[in-house]
């Protein structure tokens, strides 16, 4: 009997070896080359600037289980620092639109590393369309992918789905990742059970609606939204929304979705400068809904300690009524939206209804508790939308522990278009003040220092009289060591949750051959509190 050792294999000396025009046979043969268990290094070529340049007619993608372009499943591929896996833009050039930088079908058990590598597209170049994506996922397993940068597609960042009706991938974590200037999204979402998002930042996406940081949208009403979570991510710049839900194709016979957000920061986008395409409600957050009536797709969707700032337009927007799926905000900031208009047109949080024929379904299964607004405009925060030739209802919308801070006393809260009744399981509570309360900040770092693969902590204490509120908290973030390299990605936000007093900020170090080094965290004055005594604290990074 044969026993497979695990290999190293070197990329750049597999046959035909390297080429700095042109690494393309190069590149694919050392993946297919390589058996279950093998590591593959895409190593870095003195002289190159680290560039591998790649065809887009090279085997359109790596499959598990068919074809010439079968791969072994359970491999390790790792993108050397200073690694940039570059497309010949003139060769993305197929009628399909799918040739794509990287692209994986049915494979399971891989993990890809790159930490200070780069995949790169110019999609300034690339022909017209949306698809050319610079990753894609189809009815793949347990896969990790961690530590790239990944700029400029001709479609998004990252794709993760299937190519059947009722197929998905599975098992699924990105960590530590930044995904910038893509044409279509920073990351479309189709159908998987079990996906992981930890430490990422989707911005600047720009040139082909939606244009969103993110698009949880299905293509098939057999399709699966399942196990997906959300975690200390950033969605800024982008073109159009933020964060989008567009769940057409499901309804009520679809598999219930659960999706969980914690740890979200969402700002500026909306920055799309040409016609904005009318199909698109403009929000920083849209949540869509699958099925009509009583056909309404189920399941729930959660957001914790969510901050929505500097946004054109609308911060939240729902499409959705009370027998649809359940939404839940714990801890929402929302503040300085509707930048575009002054007059009453944007609003903090915008709640609909899914049609406007009758008669008309009531809107609601929501709640929040922990929602902090600050309206600096003299209009009300919250608008209700429905139809008004039929009447309609308010059901099942909870809203707790909320402060609305506006410098206008005779503010008008909520905003009913059409006199809507509050029906059953509703109550709508909440505080206007036209200051923000008193909060003053400290912050105290666990240890002075910690070994590189430990985790240290810096804690953030609000002194204030009243806390039955989120407070959001910026912090700049300096010193030797690399966000993102040298520990887990910190966005330079974080949120006090609701009756809490403080909030820690985890750093999470990563085991490399390196120097020792220094991580700071400075508390930046903000409108919303004052600092304290103790600002700023510092983390000595110390190598094995």
């Amino acid at each position: 009997m044969s026993i497979n050792v695990p290999k190293t294999i070197k990329a750049s000396s597999v046959t035909p070896g390297y080429s700095a025009s042109n690494a393309t046979a190069c590149f694919v043969n050392a993946i297919k080359s390589a058996s279950k268990g093998d590591t593959v290094v895409i190593d870095y070529k003195a002289g190159t600037d680290g560039i591998w340049n790649i065809e887009g007619r090279h085997p359109k993608w790596f499959d598990g289980k068919k074809g010439a372009d079968r791969v072994a499943d359970n491999l390790t591929l790792i993108f050397e620092n200073g690694v940039t896996l570059k497309a010949i833009d003139r060769t993305f050039d197929h009628s399909s639109g799918l040739d794509m930088l990287f692209r994986l079908e049915n494979v399971s058990g891989w993990k890809i590393y790159g930490y200070g590598a780069k995949f790169e597209m110019n999609n300034a170049v690339l022909p017209p369309g949306e698809a050319r994506n610079s990753i894609a996922l189809y009815d793949c397993t347990d896969i990790l992918i961690e530590g790239l940068q990944v700029n400029g597609s001709g479609g998004d960042g990252l794709y993760i789905g299937t190519r059947t009706p009722s197929g998905f991938s599975e098992n699924i974590i990105v960590k530590n990742m930044n995904f910038i200037n893509h044409r279509r999204q920073g990351t479309t979402v189709t159908s998987v059970n079990n996906l992981l998002f930890e430490n990422v930042k989707f911005n600047c996406t720009w040139g082909r609606p939606p244009s969103s940081g993110l698009d949880i949208e299905p293509n098939y009403i057999t399709q699966r939204l399942t196990g997906i979570k959300f975690k200390n991510v950033e969605f800024g710049h982008n073109g159009y929304t933020g964060i989008l839900f567009a769940l057409t194709k499901m309804d009520k016979t679809s598999i219930p979705i659960d999706v969980e957000f914690d740890g979200i920061y969402i700002r500026d986008n909306w920055q799309e400068q040409g016609t904005l395409n009318p199909k698109y409600k403009k929000a920083a957050v849209v949540m869509g809904i699958g099925g009509g009536g009583k056909n309404a797709l189920q399941g729930s969707v959660r957001f914790s300690n969510v901050l929505i700032k500097n946004e054109k337009f609308d911060g939240l927007y729902t499409l959705k009524h009370h027998d649809a799926y359940k939404l839940v905000f714990e801890n929402l900031v929302i503040e300085n939206v509707g930048k575009a208009r002054a007059a009453d047109a944007q609003h903090a949080i915008h709640t609909s209804r899914y049609r406007y024929d009758a008669p008309t379904p009531a809107v609601g299964n929501i709640a929040f508790n922990g929602l902090l607004i600050r309206e600096e405009r003299n209009i009300p925060f919250w608008q209700m939308e429905g139809n008004a030739t039929d009447g309609w209802s308010i059901d099942n919308l909870i809203v707790a522990n909320a402060l609305v801070v506006t410098p206008y006393a005779q503010h008008n809260g909520i905003y009913n278009t059409t006199n809507a009744r509050q029906g059953f399981g509703t109550s709508l509570n909440y505080k206007k003040v036209t200051t923000m309360p008193q909060n003053i900040l400290n912050v105290k770092s666990n240890a002075s220092k910690i070994v590189r693969g430990s985790q240290g902590f810096f804690t953030v204490t609000r002194t204030a009289e009243e806390i039955a509120y989120p407070l959001p908290v910026e912090y700049a973030i300096s010193g030797t060591a690399e966000n993102m390299d040298d520990y887990d990605l910190l966005h330079g936000y974080i949120i006090i949750p609701t009756n809490k007093r403080s909030v820690s900020i985890a750093v999470k170090t990563r085991v490399k051959v390196d120097k020792d080094e220094t991580l700071t965290i400075t508390l930046l004055n903000t409108s919303n509190y004052s600092l304290g005594n103790s600002v700023e604290q510092i983390i000595n990074i110390i190598s094995n």
